[in-house]
Formats: C-alpha cells, sequence, structure tokens
C-alpha cells in the first residue's frame, strides 16, 4: 500500500510534487470570490514555462486584471503570495509580456522579456 498516493482509473500513482496533483474537489491554493482558484506553484519562472506549468496543473495563467484583482484582495487573504512579482498571459509584443508586482506600493504591471523569471499563480 502507498502512503502518498491518489487514485486515476482506479490506479495507483504515488505524489511527488503536490502543486502537480489534481484534486477532484475544493481549491489547493485559494478560493477567490468571482475568480476561483488561485494556486502559487512556488516557482520562478520564464513566461513559456509559467504558460505550460499552468496548463499541465489544468489551469491557466491569469490575465494582468485578474492578476490584479487577486494582488489587490492579498491582505484579507494569508493564503495568497504576500510579495513577489507574477507572471500574467497578458502578451505585449512577441518577445514581452506583462508582470505584477504583489507589493504594497504597486499599483500596475511590469513589462518584461518572456525568458525573464518571474512567479507562477495559476488560477482555474
Amino acid at each position: 500500500m502507498l502512503l502518498n498516493a491518489e487514485t486515476s482509473n482506479n490506479q495507483y500513482h504515488d505524489i511527488r510534487n503536490l502543486a502537480g496533483a489534481k484534486f477532484s474537489t475544493g481549491c489547493a491554493g485559494a478560493d477567490i470570490a468571482g475568480i476561483g482558484c488561485a494556486v502559487d506553484t512556488g516557482q520562478q519562472l520564464s513566461w513559456n514555462d509559467a504558460k505550460a506549468k499552468c496548463e499541465s496543473m489544468g489551469m491557466t495563467l491569469p490575465d494582468q486584471g485578474t492578476l490584479m484583482n487577486i494582488a489587490a484582495q492579498r491582505a484579507n487573504n494569508p493564503t495568497l503570495p504576500q510579495s513577489g512579482a507574477f507572471w500574467s498571459s497578458s502578451v505585449y509584443s512577441s518577445i514581452s509580456a506583462l508582470y505584477v508586482p504583489f507589493a504594497d506600493n504597486s499599483t500596475g504591471a511590469g513589462l518584461g522579456g518572456k525568458t525573464i523569471s518571474f512567479g507562477v499563480l495559476c488560477v482555474e
């Protein structure tokens, strides 16, 4: 018997990373009214890798407006990241995309090259 397992099609699988585990009910991160479940992967990735990470979890990278909304709610939700910068799905050009800093004095988004590593917050 495996102690760290979940069932899928009546088969057991060892879970090595909870960020990639799929849960049948509930939210593995922060449940945000009007947005849904938001999960901080705890990783710093390039924009393309951030999108792929969220997709592998059955989630999406939030757009700039959604991510700014999440950042604004972090003071009232301690399960959300309280600092850092996170990629949004909003693209500026073929080589750059928008990120949102989670900082007390931040009021907008920044522009970063897609190869730079920022945090990854996925939504469902």
